[in-house]
């Protein structure tokens, strides 16, 4: 497919403020993960205002295989029990996060306002993926946007409070559905991460996102595997070209 694109697109989409992604809106063009119209090698042309997704050079997710050795300061999570909204919309399950949940990473402070679940793993890292990937959006006091991925990988043992979170969730798409939850409950150890400059992973596909992607993982047993099946299926983006991008990589 041809990168040229519209000028006025493009700059409809520069233009854009951040946002959250828009799960919930019903005028905004229907797309899908697989399909010959409305996939995702077609999402930047269903729309101007997803025209990221085909002309973006800071797009997610990616193959992390070469990385710059970085120090920062250890991230910092403040969450607890919270009200989630969630809802199906066809593609994955989302949940709107209520309170104020928030981490800080490198001194500034980023409320939690959403989880995203996607199966397999988006991203890869060194030839490595994993049953399931879960994004945790946050956005400071002056808007800035950063993602927290969390992989998770195959556990005999059931993770009970993710259970109680899948079983909970809609099957019916459009539905909302409210659950009491903390979102530790989807962190395992902050220490160790990926960092680098990139986009949301679904339409708009909007760039100039802070990704910090955990090294260490969670567990998930196949019966949720299942559940996240039932609900979505298959709902992973492929991964993306770096181009000139450094990814760093703490200890």
């Amino acid at each position: 497919m041809s990168k040229a694109r519209p000028l006025l697109a493009y700059l409809l989409v520069s233009a854009l403020i951040i946002t959250p992604y828009p799960a919930f809106s019903a005028s905004a063009p229907a797309w899908t993960y697989d399909g010959d119209t409305s996939g995702q090698e077609e999402w930047g042309v269903l729309s101007p205002e997803y025209a990221d997704c085909e002309i973006g050079t800071h797009q997610s997710p990616i193959t992390v295989t070469q990385t710059e050795m970085a120090e920062f300061p250890p991230l910092i999570s403040r969450y607890g029990r919270t009200t989630l909204q969630i809802r199906n919309n066809g593609n994955v399950l989302i949940a709107e996060v209520s309170g104020t949940l928030t981490l800080i990473s490198n001194g500034t402070t980023y409320t939690l306002k959403q989880i995203i679940i996607h199966s397999p793993s988006e991203h890869i890292i060194r030839n490595n993926f994993y049953p399931a990937e879960f994004h945790l959006l946050h956005e400071s006091s002056d808007g800035k946007k950063l993602m927290l991925a969390v992989f998770a990988e195959s556990r005999k043992e059931d993770n009970g409070p993710l259970h109680k979170l899948l079983e909970a969730a809609p099957l019916e798409i459009g539905k909302t559905v409210n659950f009491e939850f903390d979102p530790s409950n989807l962190l395992p150890s902050l220490k160790g991460y990926y960092t680098y400059a990139g986009s949301l992973t679904m339409p708009p596909c909007t760039e100039g996102i802070e990704w910090i992607i955990l090294k260490n993982t969670i567990g998930i047993a196949k019966p949720q595997l299942t559940l996240i099946g039932q609900h979505t299926g298959r709902n992973a983006r492929l991964t993306q070209p770096v181009y000139l991008r450094t990814v760093k990589e703490t200890r």
